[in-house]
């Protein structure tokens, strides 16, 4: 069996919970959905997303992360 790492990220409440009722609906949790994602990122080479954030959102991300 492979190893494991532990990633821990801070995610909002409200999101956080909202894409855990969208996981559960699908019969998957949160580790399934993050460990398809970076399979997909590891065989493409790329983010494997189409993002379309308005630029709000965008400006709210970034001035959220020069908080820290």
């Amino acid at each position: 069996m492979a190893k494991e790492d532990e990633v821990t990220i801070q995610v909002d409440m409200k999101l956080q919970k909202d894409v855990k009722r969208v996981l559960k609906n699908l019969g998957m949790t949160t580790k399934d959905a993050i460990t398809l994602l970076y399979k997909q990122i590891a065989k493409t080479n790329s983010y494997p997303v189409d993002l379309t954030l308005t630029e709000k959102e965008i400006a709210n991300i970034i001035e959220k992360r020069n908080k820290k």
